[in-house]
Parts: structure tokens; sequence; C-alpha cells
């Protein structure tokens, strides 16, 4: 159960406040393949919901 809610009227504003990179690209699948080949401990189960590999 949350604690409180705050509207982020502005997303990438309220990211670069607080010196986070985000980056934009065209796929997330050479990313989650790293992942997966790292040693993180990390889930991708949401990428069944990405676009297909090209």
């Amino acid at each position: 159960t949350p604690t409180a809610v705050r509207v982020i009227d502005d997303l990438a504003e309220a990211l670069l406040a607080r010196q986070v990179e985000l980056r934009i690209v065209p796929s997330l699948w050479p990313l989650a393949d790293a992942v997966a080949a790292s040693s993180l401990e990390f889930s991708n189960i949401r990428m069944r919901n990405a676009q297909p590999r090209r």
C-alpha cells in the first residue's frame, strides 16, 4: 500500500533534477540481452510486451 501519491507533471525535468541519465534507443533488445548474459539479478519478463526483434 502506498504511503503517499505525488503527481509529476514533467517527468523529464524530474529525472534531470535527480541527475538521471535517460537514453532513448530504437530497441531494448541489445540491453535485455546484455543484462541476461551478465551477473545481474534482473528480470526481463516485461520484454514479452516489447516490439519483436528486427
